[in-house]
Protein backbone atom coordinates (compact mmCIF):
# COMPACT_ATOMS: atom_id res chain seq x y z
CA UNK A 1 0.00 0.00 0.00
CA UNK A 2 0.92 3.49 -0.34
CA UNK A 3 0.50 5.71 2.38
CA UNK A 4 0.49 9.68 2.41
CA UNK A 5 -0.42 12.22 5.23
CA UNK A 6 -2.85 14.94 5.44
CA UNK A 7 -3.06 18.52 6.59
CA UNK A 8 -6.14 20.67 6.82
CA UNK A 9 -9.07 19.91 3.97
CA UNK A 10 -12.52 21.09 4.26
CA UNK A 11 -15.65 18.67 4.73
CA UNK A 12 -19.55 19.46 4.59
CA UNK A 13 -20.28 15.63 5.75
CA UNK A 14 -19.75 15.69 9.47
CA UNK A 15 -18.40 11.96 9.84
CA UNK A 16 -15.77 13.30 7.57
CA UNK A 17 -12.49 15.56 8.96
CA UNK A 18 -9.19 16.15 8.20
CA UNK A 19 -6.28 13.99 9.31
CA UNK A 20 -3.54 15.42 11.96
CA UNK A 21 -0.72 12.96 11.93
CA UNK A 22 0.42 14.34 15.58
CA UNK A 23 -3.47 13.52 16.97
CA UNK A 24 -4.28 10.75 14.64
CA UNK A 25 -1.06 8.91 13.53
CA UNK A 26 -1.42 5.73 15.86
CA UNK A 27 -5.17 5.73 15.15
CA UNK A 28 -4.58 5.53 11.93
CA UNK A 29 -1.92 3.35 11.69
CA UNK A 30 -4.00 0.93 13.43
CA UNK A 31 -6.30 1.15 11.20
CA UNK A 32 -4.76 0.56 7.99
CA UNK A 33 -3.41 -1.78 9.27
CA UNK A 34 -6.61 -4.07 9.74
CA UNK A 35 -8.28 -2.41 6.42
CA UNK A 36 -5.41 -4.06 4.52
CA UNK A 37 -4.25 -7.07 6.45
CA UNK A 38 -5.09 -9.41 3.30
CA UNK A 39 -2.79 -7.14 1.48
CA UNK A 40 1.15 -7.23 1.76
CA UNK A 41 2.59 -4.12 2.72
CA UNK A 42 5.57 -2.89 0.45
CA UNK A 43 8.16 -1.59 1.96
CA UNK A 44 7.39 2.54 1.42
CA UNK A 45 4.10 1.65 3.17
CA UNK A 46 5.87 -0.18 6.24
CA UNK A 47 8.15 2.85 6.82
CA UNK A 48 4.97 5.42 6.83
CA UNK A 49 3.25 3.29 9.82
CA UNK A 50 6.25 3.05 11.61
CA UNK A 51 6.00 6.83 11.24
CA UNK A 52 2.69 7.59 11.74
CA UNK A 53 3.18 5.50 15.53
CA UNK A 54 5.78 7.80 16.00
CA UNK A 55 5.14 10.99 14.31
CA UNK A 56 7.79 14.10 15.56
CA UNK A 57 8.36 17.42 14.46
CA UNK A 58 10.88 16.18 11.46
CA UNK A 59 8.38 13.78 9.90
CA UNK A 60 6.37 16.86 8.80
CA UNK A 61 8.66 17.16 5.49
CA UNK A 62 7.72 13.97 4.77
CA UNK A 63 4.00 14.95 4.42
CA UNK A 64 5.41 16.65 0.91
CA UNK A 65 2.21 18.58 0.66
CA UNK A 66 0.12 15.93 0.95
CA UNK A 67 -3.77 15.85 2.85
CA UNK A 68 -6.25 13.93 3.51
CA UNK A 69 -9.86 12.79 5.30
CA UNK A 70 -10.76 10.56 7.88
CA UNK A 71 -14.28 9.35 8.90
CA UNK A 72 -14.92 9.41 12.21
CA UNK A 73 -18.24 7.37 13.66
CA UNK A 74 -19.07 5.90 17.56
CA UNK A 75 -15.24 8.03 18.41
CA UNK A 76 -13.09 6.27 16.21
CA UNK A 77 -11.20 6.31 13.03
CA UNK A 78 -13.25 4.23 10.40
CA UNK A 79 -12.23 5.46 7.44
CA UNK A 80 -9.31 6.69 5.63
CA UNK A 81 -8.60 8.63 2.22
CA UNK A 82 -5.10 10.10 1.46
CA UNK A 83 -4.30 12.31 -1.54
CA UNK A 84 -1.32 14.03 -2.71
CA UNK A 85 -0.46 15.87 -5.96
CA UNK A 86 1.34 13.89 -8.70
CA UNK A 87 5.08 15.67 -8.20
CA UNK A 88 5.24 15.59 -12.53
CA UNK A 89 1.89 16.10 -13.69
CA UNK A 90 0.68 19.89 -11.99
CA UNK A 91 -3.30 18.82 -13.17
CA UNK A 92 -3.11 15.53 -11.26
CA UNK A 93 -3.82 13.99 -7.67
CA UNK A 94 -2.73 10.43 -6.25
CA UNK A 95 -5.56 9.24 -4.04
CA UNK A 96 -4.21 6.28 -1.61
CA UNK A 97 -5.14 4.19 1.19
CA UNK A 98 -8.76 4.25 0.62
CA UNK A 99 -9.45 1.99 3.61
CA UNK A 100 -12.61 1.03 5.80
CA UNK A 101 -12.84 -0.85 9.12
CA UNK A 102 -14.17 -4.20 8.26
CA UNK A 103 -17.15 -3.82 10.77
CA UNK A 104 -18.09 -0.58 8.68
CA UNK A 105 -17.68 -1.62 4.83
CA UNK A 106 -20.52 -1.59 3.01
CA UNK A 107 -22.34 1.73 3.95
CA UNK A 108 -20.56 3.73 0.98
CA UNK A 109 -17.76 5.43 3.26
CA UNK A 110 -15.15 4.56 0.71
CA UNK A 111 -17.17 6.18 -1.67
CA UNK A 112 -17.91 9.47 0.36
CA UNK A 113 -14.11 10.06 1.08
CA UNK A 114 -13.18 9.36 -2.64
CA UNK A 115 -15.63 11.76 -3.76
CA UNK A 116 -14.22 14.62 -0.78
CA UNK A 117 -10.96 13.92 -2.40
CA UNK A 118 -12.36 14.90 -5.99
CA UNK A 119 -14.26 18.12 -4.67
CA UNK A 120 -10.79 18.83 -3.10
CA UNK A 121 -8.99 18.59 -6.21
CA UNK A 122 -11.52 20.36 -8.01
CA UNK A 123 -11.44 23.19 -5.52
CA UNK A 124 -7.57 23.34 -6.38
CA UNK A 125 -8.18 23.46 -10.20
CA UNK A 126 -6.97 19.69 -10.51
CA UNK A 127 -8.26 18.12 -13.41
CA UNK A 128 -7.65 14.87 -12.84
CA UNK A 129 -7.09 11.93 -10.16
CA UNK A 130 -5.18 8.86 -10.09
CA UNK A 131 -5.25 5.48 -7.80
CA UNK A 132 -3.82 2.18 -7.91
CA UNK A 133 -5.98 -0.83 -6.52
CA UNK A 134 -5.47 -4.37 -6.55
CA UNK A 135 -7.06 -6.03 -9.62
CA UNK A 136 -8.40 -8.79 -6.86
CA UNK A 137 -10.36 -6.12 -5.02
CA UNK A 138 -13.43 -6.78 -6.58
CA UNK A 139 -15.61 -4.27 -5.04
CA UNK A 140 -12.97 -1.35 -4.58
CA UNK A 141 -13.13 -1.69 -8.58
CA UNK A 142 -16.62 -1.39 -8.72
CA UNK A 143 -16.74 1.66 -6.07
CA UNK A 144 -14.38 3.61 -8.31
CA UNK A 145 -15.79 2.33 -11.58
CA UNK A 146 -19.01 3.73 -10.43
CA UNK A 147 -17.02 7.26 -9.19
CA UNK A 148 -15.93 7.53 -13.50
CA UNK A 149 -12.21 6.03 -12.63
CA UNK A 150 -11.23 3.67 -15.67
CA UNK A 151 -8.34 1.31 -15.81
CA UNK A 152 -5.06 2.35 -17.74
CA UNK A 153 -2.42 -0.05 -17.13
CA UNK A 154 -1.92 -2.89 -14.64
CA UNK A 155 1.63 -3.44 -13.34
CA UNK A 156 2.35 -6.90 -11.07
CA UNK A 157 4.46 -7.24 -8.30
CA UNK A 158 7.11 -10.29 -7.39
CA UNK A 159 9.18 -11.29 -4.71
CA UNK A 160 11.48 -14.11 -4.12
CA UNK A 161 13.32 -14.74 -0.86
CA UNK A 162 16.79 -13.59 -0.81
CA UNK A 163 19.65 -15.46 -2.58
CA UNK A 164 21.48 -16.11 0.86
CA UNK A 165 18.13 -18.10 1.94
CA UNK A 166 16.81 -19.74 -1.70
CA UNK A 167 19.80 -19.83 -3.89
CA UNK A 168 19.24 -20.26 -7.68
CA UNK A 169 18.55 -23.79 -8.73
CA UNK A 170 19.91 -22.52 -12.58
CA UNK A 171 21.49 -19.69 -13.94
CA UNK A 172 21.03 -18.62 -17.30
CA UNK A 173 23.54 -17.58 -20.26
CA UNK A 174 21.44 -15.17 -23.00
CA UNK A 175 21.62 -16.76 -26.27
CA UNK A 176 23.01 -15.44 -29.41
CA UNK A 177 26.58 -13.04 -29.37
CA UNK A 178 24.78 -10.34 -27.44
CA UNK A 179 25.63 -10.52 -23.63
CA UNK A 180 24.11 -8.43 -20.40
CA UNK A 181 26.08 -6.31 -19.71
CA UNK A 182 26.69 -3.03 -17.54
CA UNK A 183 25.33 -0.02 -19.95
CA UNK A 184 27.60 2.76 -21.09
CA UNK A 185 25.92 6.29 -21.02
CA UNK A 186 26.07 6.65 -25.10
CA UNK A 187 23.17 3.92 -24.87
CA UNK A 188 20.83 5.98 -22.87
CA UNK A 189 19.04 6.67 -25.70
CA UNK A 190 18.26 3.06 -26.41
CA UNK A 191 17.48 2.28 -22.79
CA UNK A 192 15.23 5.31 -22.89
CA UNK A 193 12.78 3.95 -25.48
CA UNK A 194 12.89 0.72 -23.64
CA UNK A 195 11.76 2.14 -20.48
CA UNK A 196 9.19 4.11 -21.94
CA UNK A 197 7.72 1.10 -23.83
CA UNK A 198 7.54 -0.76 -20.31
CA UNK A 199 6.30 2.06 -18.65
CA UNK A 200 3.64 3.73 -20.94
CA UNK A 201 1.40 7.25 -20.63
CA UNK A 202 -1.19 5.01 -19.03
CA UNK A 203 1.28 4.22 -15.71
CA UNK A 204 2.67 7.64 -15.02
CA UNK A 205 -0.56 9.46 -13.31
CA UNK A 206 -0.87 7.25 -10.37
CA UNK A 207 2.95 6.67 -9.52
CA UNK A 208 5.26 9.98 -10.34
CA UNK A 209 7.45 9.37 -13.26
CA UNK A 210 10.67 10.88 -13.40
CA UNK A 211 12.47 10.72 -16.18
CA UNK A 212 15.47 11.56 -15.14
CA UNK A 213 15.42 7.81 -13.29
CA UNK A 214 14.96 6.64 -16.50
CA UNK A 215 17.46 8.36 -18.70
CA UNK A 216 20.91 6.54 -17.77
CA UNK A 217 23.33 9.60 -19.32
CA UNK A 218 26.16 10.70 -17.52
CA UNK A 219 24.78 13.33 -15.94
CA UNK A 220 22.88 10.34 -14.41
CA UNK A 221 25.93 8.34 -14.13
CA UNK A 222 27.65 11.05 -12.31
CA UNK A 223 24.86 11.65 -9.63
CA UNK A 224 24.91 8.27 -9.18
CA UNK A 225 28.00 7.55 -8.27
CA UNK A 226 27.75 10.61 -5.88
CA UNK A 227 24.54 8.68 -4.51
CA UNK A 228 26.38 5.83 -3.49
CA UNK A 229 25.10 3.41 -6.61
CA UNK A 230 21.89 2.79 -5.31
CA UNK A 231 20.83 2.27 -9.16
CA UNK A 232 22.49 -0.32 -11.51
CA UNK A 233 21.64 -0.58 -15.35
CA UNK A 234 21.99 -3.97 -17.95
CA UNK A 235 21.63 -3.96 -21.37
CA UNK A 236 21.27 -6.76 -24.31
CA UNK A 237 21.44 -3.95 -27.12
CA UNK A 238 17.71 -3.12 -27.93
CA UNK A 239 16.45 -6.51 -27.39
CA UNK A 240 15.97 -5.67 -23.38
CA UNK A 241 17.24 -3.60 -20.10
CA UNK A 242 16.93 -3.81 -16.34
CA UNK A 243 17.13 -1.41 -13.66
CA UNK A 244 18.20 -2.96 -10.68
CA UNK A 245 17.86 -0.85 -7.26
CA UNK A 246 19.70 -1.96 -4.23
CA UNK A 247 19.95 1.07 -2.22
CA UNK A 248 21.51 0.72 1.43
CA UNK A 249 18.10 2.32 2.83
CA UNK A 250 15.81 -0.24 0.88
CA UNK A 251 15.11 -3.73 2.55
CA UNK A 252 14.50 -5.16 -0.53
CA UNK A 253 16.63 -5.15 -4.17
CA UNK A 254 14.17 -4.11 -6.91
CA UNK A 255 13.88 -5.30 -10.21
CA UNK A 256 12.78 -3.36 -13.13
CA UNK A 257 12.75 -5.61 -16.49
CA UNK A 258 12.22 -3.86 -19.91
CA UNK A 259 11.94 -6.00 -22.53
CA UNK A 260 11.53 -5.50 -26.34
CA UNK A 261 8.34 -6.13 -27.57
CA UNK A 262 9.16 -9.24 -29.50
CA UNK A 263 12.01 -10.31 -26.60
CA UNK A 264 12.26 -14.33 -26.07
CA UNK A 265 12.09 -15.73 -22.75
CA UNK A 266 15.58 -17.22 -22.58
CA UNK A 267 17.24 -13.74 -23.50
CA UNK A 268 15.49 -12.50 -20.59
CA UNK A 269 16.05 -15.10 -18.32
CA UNK A 270 20.02 -14.34 -19.57
CA UNK A 271 19.21 -10.59 -18.18
CA UNK A 272 18.05 -11.76 -15.05
CA UNK A 273 20.72 -14.11 -14.28
CA UNK A 274 23.52 -11.12 -14.70
CA UNK A 275 21.30 -9.10 -12.80
CA UNK A 276 20.99 -11.38 -9.57
CA UNK A 277 24.79 -12.26 -10.00
CA UNK A 278 25.11 -9.09 -8.93
CA UNK A 279 23.62 -9.23 -5.56
CA UNK A 280 25.45 -10.78 -2.56
CA UNK A 281 25.14 -14.84 -2.90
CA UNK A 282 25.07 -15.18 0.57
CA UNK A 283 22.53 -11.64 1.31
CA UNK A 284 19.57 -11.68 3.39
CA UNK A 285 17.80 -9.02 1.41
CA UNK A 286 14.44 -10.34 -0.12
CA UNK A 287 14.22 -9.39 -3.73
CA UNK A 288 10.86 -7.89 -5.39
CA UNK A 289 10.45 -7.56 -9.38
CA UNK A 290 7.98 -4.72 -10.25
CA UNK A 291 6.51 -5.75 -14.19
CA UNK A 292 4.00 -4.14 -16.12
CA UNK A 293 1.87 -6.49 -18.42
CA UNK A 294 1.31 -5.71 -22.08
CA UNK A 295 -0.35 -7.16 -24.69
CA UNK A 296 3.00 -8.57 -26.37
CA UNK A 297 5.63 -11.18 -26.57
CA UNK A 298 7.82 -9.63 -24.82
CA UNK A 299 5.79 -8.52 -21.90
CA UNK A 300 4.85 -12.33 -21.40
CA UNK A 301 7.73 -13.71 -21.98
CA UNK A 302 9.11 -10.84 -18.65
CA UNK A 303 6.46 -13.04 -16.31
CA UNK A 304 7.49 -16.37 -17.51
CA UNK A 305 10.97 -15.42 -17.10
CA UNK A 306 10.36 -13.96 -13.65
CA UNK A 307 8.46 -17.11 -12.47
CA UNK A 308 10.57 -19.86 -13.81
CA UNK A 309 13.83 -17.72 -11.22
CA UNK A 310 11.84 -17.96 -8.20
CA UNK A 311 9.72 -15.20 -8.11
CA UNK A 312 5.89 -15.40 -7.00
CA UNK A 313 3.15 -13.46 -7.50
CA UNK A 314 2.32 -10.66 -4.91
CA UNK A 315 -0.61 -8.43 -6.24
CA UNK A 316 -1.48 -7.41 -9.21
CA UNK A 317 -2.26 -3.34 -9.40
CA UNK A 318 -4.65 -1.49 -11.57
CA UNK A 319 -3.78 1.59 -11.98
CA UNK A 320 -6.89 4.15 -12.45
CA UNK A 321 -7.23 7.46 -13.67
CA UNK A 322 -10.44 9.83 -13.65
CA UNK A 323 -11.88 13.45 -14.65
CA UNK A 324 -12.76 15.39 -12.01
CA UNK A 325 -16.08 17.20 -12.77
CA UNK A 326 -17.02 20.26 -12.63
CA UNK A 327 -19.30 21.89 -10.36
Amino acid sequence: MVISLGRSVASTDPHIRPMDPRRDGVALADLLETAFRDEPADEEGQAMLRMLRNFGVFDVAMTDGATGFLWIEEGRIVGNASLMRNRARSDTWVVGNVGTHPSFRGRGIATALVMSCMRYVEGRGGTRVALEVSQSNAPAMRVYQRLGFAVTGLVAHYARPALGTVPLETTYEAPGPIKPRPIGWRESGRVWALSRRNIPHGLTHAEPFSSDDYRPDLRWRIMNAFEGSPVTWLSLGERAALRLRMGRDQENALIELMPAADAQAEELLGVLSAALARLNPRGRRPIQAHQSRLDDPGSEAAHAALQRLGFASLRTLAHMLATVPRS
